[in-house]
């Protein structure tokens, strides 16, 4: 897990060989720091609405952040890379 650079949220990748080598992302944060009032309750419900999907989130990370999820996706193409061979 890989901590924002904001502090607010974080990034996991985990590697799943047990579904055709995938890895997935999952995007935590801390939650909402205020309730929602009722306009931005409605304001994120049309856009579900409209599109099917809740906002996308976003992580910042710093470099050496970025190269350590790289190495940990590296990590596993270069074993399954040597596996296929």
């Amino acid at each position: 897990m890989v901590k924002c650079a904001c502090h607010g949220e974080a990034i996991e990748v985990t590697y799943w060989p047990h579904t055709d080598n995938e890895f997935w992302f999952s995007i935590w944060d801390q939650g909402f720091s205020r309730p929602l009032c009722w306009r931005e309750k409605i304001r994120w419900c049309w856009n579900i609405l409209r599109t099917g999907k809740p906002w996308a989130d976003n992580i910042i990370v710093t470099p050496e952040q970025a190269k350590q999820i790289a190495d940990f996706i590296n990590q596993y193409q270069n074993v399954n890379t040597k596996t296929t061979e």
